[in-house]
């Protein structure tokens, strides 16, 4: 449980977080943002880490001296998510990353950038209410209803199971998926 521990103390245990929205700092150029991610990094660590993340993103090196503000919403992501990882992080916790994207950026978030998180061995919470295309991504699926988990299993159960259809359609009921009567 983390509940009210500091922000500075999850990032030192190996926790990264991008926040559905304000998720980057607009008003900076995107090497900044690299920066403010790494904040905790000595100073070689740091630019050593900007360089291991834009290899990750190879779009930020064109856009280092850009504002963020005058990015679009996928190359944003893109920036707020590259901040995340700034620190090395063992878990990136990813609330609402397609929040207000194209159908195409969505894709490109999901498919191209988390699966190659993934795909490099970053362990990936990801919140997303897009929920077939992240069942496509993930090996575990937690589904919730009012803040209760009513499901857990693998992925591919998750997507497979028919009720599951309901409940994200709003037409099923809580004890439907957990069994309770």
């Amino acid at each position: 449980d983390v509940t009210h521990t500091a922000l500075d103390r999850l990032c030192r245990s190996g926790v990264g977080y991008v926040p559905q929205v304000n998720d980057v700092f607009a008003n900076l150029r995107v090497f900044e943002n690299l920066e403010m991610g790494g904040y905790l990094l000595d100073p070689v660590t740091r630019a050593r880490r900007v360089e291991e993340v834009i290899e990750i993103f190879p779009p930020l090196r064109r856009a280092f001296k850009r504002y963020v503000r005058s990015m679009s919403g996928g190359e944003q992501k893109m920036v707020a998510i590259a901040r995340a990882l700034m620190p090395s992080p063992r878990v990136l916790v990813l609330d609402e990353p397609t929040a207000g994207l194209s159908p195409e950026l969505t894709r490109v978030v999901l498919d191209e950038q988390i699966g190659a998180l993934a795909d490099r061995g970053t362990a990936i919470l990801l919140v997303e209410q897009k929920a077939k295309l992240a069942l496509r991504l993930a090996d575990r699926a937690y589904v919730m209803v009012r803040g209760e988990i009513v499901k857990a299993d693998t992925a591919s159960n998750v997507l497979d199971d028919p009720r599951m259809a309901e409940i994200f359609l709003g037409g099923g009921s809580v004890s439907e998926v957990s069994g309770a009567e």
